[in-house]
């Protein structure tokens, strides 16, 4: 049975509030980083959906829009993902900002290092 995008983004907020709950945050603090936190949970998901997405289409794709208007374009899909992605990194930041420096940039590391195909892999098989 397929996860939800809910029931995917609350794991990932309890993921995130465990990081901080390990790193000595008391849960007041964590509460008053709760938008922060649900917003960044939620693109998160919606990132792993688009990626999964992506890997079937093209960058670019040809378009027509009738009336002789034709040609190429970047595809709507990367755009959406590239916005999204600037966003998922600000909150991310803001995140890592709170945290200790060896664990923020452990947490930074593990973010340049997951790519797309380990991220579709690792939802594959959590949906087994």
């Amino acid at each position: 049975m397929e996860d939800t995008v809910k029931t995917r983004a609350k794991r990932a907020q309890n993921k995130l509030k465990k990081l901080l709950k390990t790193n000595n945050f008391s849960d007041e603090s964590i509460k008053m980083m709760l938008p922060i936190i649900q917003n960044v949970s939620w693109m998160q998901i919606k990132l792993e959906d688009i990626r999964e997405q992506a890997c079937e289409q093209n960058i670019i794709i040809e378009y027509n829009n009738g009336g002789g208007q034709s040609g190429y374009r970047e595809n709507p899909l990367f755009k959406s993902y590239e916005n999204l992605w600037k966003s998922y990194i600000l909150g991310m930041n803001k995140i890592l900002e709170c945290l200790p420096e060896e664990v923020a940039n452990e947490q930074k590391e593990e973010l340049k290092h997951k790519n797309m195909l380990d991220i579709i892999k690792e939802r594959r098989q959590s949906q087994a």
